[in-house]
């Protein structure tokens, strides 16, 4: 899934099987040629009819130089977009797999503040509340709690935002939705 869906991934792909197909071409012209041609003209009765041969032969060897710097150059060519895709991939696959490693670390932190952390905040600033209405704590400490709480509250937000962006993330990579 992660290399379906992906534009940059795609033309990379081509342009990589482009950059193969010059390589082939640029190898298959040092190759010699021959080619062997025969026409006939039939013509009206009074006039005999015309037979032509011909034969061409095509000699790379001659101009090995030339051929062997454009080959040179396409081999090149391929080796660099063969290596570029390889990069587009690793890179994707880094991506992925620290967006599913943040997922699951923020997961284990939601479950940590859902489970005990904001309880417990939000348990010790009503006791600081409490104690201060009942005159046996100052403002103080009901502030700083209730400060402690907020705290944490915000991270907890900011950890289920980081968790929705790293979905997201896995998303766009692999193109397949997750709760």
């Amino acid at each position: 899934a992660l290399e379906r869906g992906d534009p940059a991934l795609a033309a990379e792909r081509a342009r990589a099987a482009a950059a193969g197909a010059e390589a082939q071409r640029a190898r298959a012209a040092g190759r010699p040629e021959f080619s062997v041609q025969f026409a006939y003209q039939r013509t009206a009765g009074a006039f005999p009819d015309r037979y032509m041969w011909g034969a061409s032969m095509s000699l790379p060897w001659l101009h090995r130089a030339d051929h062997a710097a454009v080959t040179r150059q396409a081999a090149e060519t391929q080796a660099g977009a063969q290596s570029t895709l390889e990069q587009l991939q690793l890179d994707q696959r880094y991506r992925l797999t620290a967006a599913l490693l943040s997922v699951r670390n923020d997961e284990q932190m939601l479950r940590l503040d859902e489970g005990g952390v904001l309880p417990q905040a939000r348990a010790a600033a009503a006791a600081a509340l409490v104690a201060y209405t009942t005159g046996q704590a100052g403002l103080e400490s009901y502030l700083q709690a209730w400060n402690s709480e907020l705290t944490l509250d915000r991270q907890y937000w900011q950890t289920v935002a980081d968790h929705e962006t790293a979905l997201a993330a896995v998303t766009e990579l692999t193109g397949v939705a997750h709760d």
